[in-house]
C-alpha cells in the first residue's frame, strides 16, 4: 500500500466510524472498547469470512448496519 492509498484509507475509515457512532452502533457493538469509549473504534479485518465486497465495512457490526451507513440512512 502506498502513502496515498493509506492516507485515503485512514480518512475514509474515520468518516465511516463517525457515521457508525452517530447512528449509535457502538451501543450494541460486540467489542467492549467501542462500548467503553462511547464511539465506534472498529475496523474490518482483512480476509473476513463474510466476503463483504467493500473493504472498510462492516466494522465489527453486521452487513445490514454497513448497508444502512453506506446508503446514508440511520
Amino acid at each position: 500500500m502506498n502513502k496515498r492509498t493509506h492516507r485515503r484509507w485512514v480518512v475514509m475509515l474515520s468518516l465511516f466510524q463517525a457515521m457508525a457512532t452517530v447512528y449509535g452502533y457502538h451501543k450494541t457493538c460486540k467489542k467492549p472498547q467501542c462500548r467503553r469509549k462511547l464511539r465506534c473504534t472498529g475496523i474490518r479485518l482483512p480476509g473476513s469470512k463474510d466476503n463483504y465486497p467493500i473493504p472498510l465495512f462492516p466494522f465489527c457490526g453486521t452487513i445490514d448496519m454497513a448497508e444502512r451507513v453506506r446508503k446514508g440512512g440511520g
